[in-house]
């Protein structure tokens, strides 16, 4: 009995070190080629059985699941996540997948090919073939999930459905061309590097959008970000994405359906054009804004509400513009924003409010603006306490809030811009009633507070 259990542990130990030989310590390498499986598993680890090693992708509750054969064979070692020597998921060298056994030490290297899985919407299963390019994947209600690489190719999506992922995200999958996307039901794209060229745009939308779409988790690292040549109705949602370069996004016509622009950092000379007019509800909030010479910039009317929430605007030129005219509007809050070191943080011209106070303004830092931190430049039939600038922290502007002399209002009396409330730098109120922060023009300051919110 002892004899046969010293031969098991014998055989067992040797299995145990041919399995590490294909491991990290002897730098071997083991190939294998990846495909889809049609099911949804909530387990995210990789087992390696004998003959067969299976891997889960995490995606926000769901793990994709795949398949692949391995070249050895042993007991099964359970690995709870991938773990590379730098902590990274893919070998930026070689490409390569590694998955580490936090027990054992034993880490085993899958090479991924570069592809493109096809999950088909309708039949609700993946194809067995995967393509080689995004563009021959491209078919009616298909998911496409991608593979690491990069993808030197043009991509028109003209069928109905279509969504884009990457399997890995944007630091290990690269679109070097621009994408078109012609039809009015795309389903959304997710977790890639696009980088057509500081004179393309890396997304085109040239058909107005009739299906719920999200654009997500993308570096956007040359040229203008993503373009809408035609009007929005249905929901858009941009989320944590990243542009680097040029314009980030441009609205060149009405947004007639709900727009969440959140969590994106722009870097480049605008942050978001809107040239049309805003006839559903609007909200940009918890976005970083670097550096822009415009950080979002209005030019039609608005319609409906605008909230601009929660976000950062450092060192740029003007951090909110209504150069045009700001009339015929529903209500506009402005709220928790840091305007850090801009020339200007928000500028108002040709104000207008015929029916109800709408513009709320609280709640903001404005530091170091170099020209003024608030400025309406011209107002017409202001309506008693509107707008509302309310619970700002104004600190070493030049000027913290500047109206116009072209001011008039609509009500009889002698009615001021309502800037009650508000920290001005100085326990005494702003210049010229204390030392605190100057502003200039009919505006009310008093009580101010006595300490910054």
């Amino acid at each position: 009995m002892l004899k046969k259990q010293f031969i098991f542990l014998l055989c067992l130990s040797l299995l145990l070190l041919l399995i590490s030989g294909c491991g990290m310590f002897t730098g071997a390498r083991l190939r294998i080629t990846v495909t889809p499986y049609s099911e949804l598993y909530n387990q995210g680890y990789v087992d390696i059985n004998p003959g067969m090693g299976h891997f889960f992708h995490y995606d926000e509750g769901d793990r994709v699941y795949l398949d692949a054969q391995v070249l050895f064979e042993g007991p099964g070692i359970e690995f709870e996540g991938w773990y590379g020597p730098d902590g990274d998921l893919v070998s930026q060298d070689t490409g390569e997948l590694i998955m580490r056994d936090r027990l054992m030490r034993v880490e085993a290297r899958f090479k991924v090919e570069s592809g493109v899985a096809v999950y088909d919407k309708i039949d609700e299963k993946w194809q067995e073939e995967m393509s080689k390019t995004i563009s021959e994947a491209i078919g009616g209600y298909y998911h496409l999930l991608v593979f690491p690489g990069k993808f030197f190719e043009n991509i028109i999506i003209d069928f109905p459905g279509v969504s884009l992922k990457s399997l890995l995200g944007p630091e290990y999958t690269t679109i070097e061309r621009p994408i078109f996307i012609t039809n009015r039901n795309f389903g959304g794209l997710a977790g890639f590097t696009l980088d057509p060229g500081q004179d393309k745009t890396a997304i085109t939308f040239d058909h107005y959008l009739n299906q719920e779409v999200m654009i997500k988790d993308n570096i956007f690292q040359s040229g203008q970000g993503v373009k809408f040549e035609r009007d929005i109705r249905a929901p858009l949602t941009i989320d944590n994405n990243e542009f680097r370069d040029q314009d980030g996004l441009i609205f060149e016509d009405d947004l007639n359906a709900e727009v969440l622009v959140q969590k994106n950092e722009f870097r480049g000379p605008v942050g978001i054009f809107f040239y049309q007019g805003i006839h559903e509800p609007l909200t940009i909030k918890d976005n970083s804004f670097r550096q822009n010479e415009e950080a979002v910039l209005f030019f039609g009317s608005l319609e409906q509400k605008i909230e601009i929430l929660d976000n950062e605007f450092d060192q740029v030129g003007v951090g909110v513009n209504f150069p045009y005219g700001v009339k015929y509007f529903d209500d506009i809050l402005i709220e928790d924003n840091s305007f850090l070191y801009p020339k200007i943080g928000l500028f108002f011209d040709n104000y207008q409010s015929d029916f109800k106070p709408a513009l709320e303004i609280k709640g903001n830092d404005f530091y170091d603006n170099s020209d003024i931190a608030i400025h309406f430049f011209s107002t017409e039939n202001l309506n008693i306490n509107d707008p509302h600038i309310h619970y700002n922290n104004f600190e070493d502007n030049n000027i913290a809030l500047g109206a116009g002399e072209d001011i008039s209002y609509a009500s009889y009396g002698e009615l001021l811009l309502d800037a009650r409330y508000n920290w001005w730098n100085c326990p005494d109120g702003p210049s010229p009633y204390g030392e605190g922060d100057p502003v200039e023009g009919p505006v009310m300051v008093d009580p101010w507070s006595s300490s910054s919110h």
